[in-house]
């Protein structure tokens, strides 16, 4: 099961995580950023990992932050950038089809998505600290 082979990649690389419903859930730091990360796979060879921004999406940023995540996504060569749950996700997946490169193909989706959602940070909390100062008056 692809789950499993995601279970050893992060074991051998000493990353806890907790397995929830068949999820993979574990925070991660990318740098001085902490994101709760989630992994999943499905029965046919998917795999998938999310990246969650710490920051909450109001109805008041949620346009401009919209209007950010479609540039981000024009950059993107795989993977999305999304609102889920209020929440903005970096999320990327990939079909694992060759069990004999699985944990590293794992290992890469991973850190590709762990990378990308840092390096979105700034753009991000620029976009929602904007929106906070709007809300305020200022």
């Amino acid at each position: 099961m692809l789950i499993d082979t995601a279970k050893r990649m992060l074991c051998s690389h000493g990353i806890p995580f907790a397995e929830e419903n068949g999820q993979l859930k574990l925070t991660v730091r990318s740098g001085a950023h902490r994101l709760e990360t989630v992994l999943t796979a499905d029965s046919e060879s998917f795999m998938r990992c999310y990246a969650r921004l710490p920051w909450r999406v109001s109805a008041q940023t949620r346009g401009a932050v919209l209007e950010e995540l479609n540039r981000i996504n024009s950059e993107l060569r795989a993977g999305s950038a999304i609102i889920l749950d209020e929440y903005v996700v970096i999320r990327y997946g990939v079909y694992i089809i060759d069990e004999y490169t699985a944990e590293e193909a794992a290992a890469d989706l991973f850190v590709c998505c762990v990378a990308y959602a840092d390096s979105c940070w700034d753009r991000i909390r620029a976009v929602l600290a904007r929106g906070e100062e709007r809300e305020d008056g200022i």
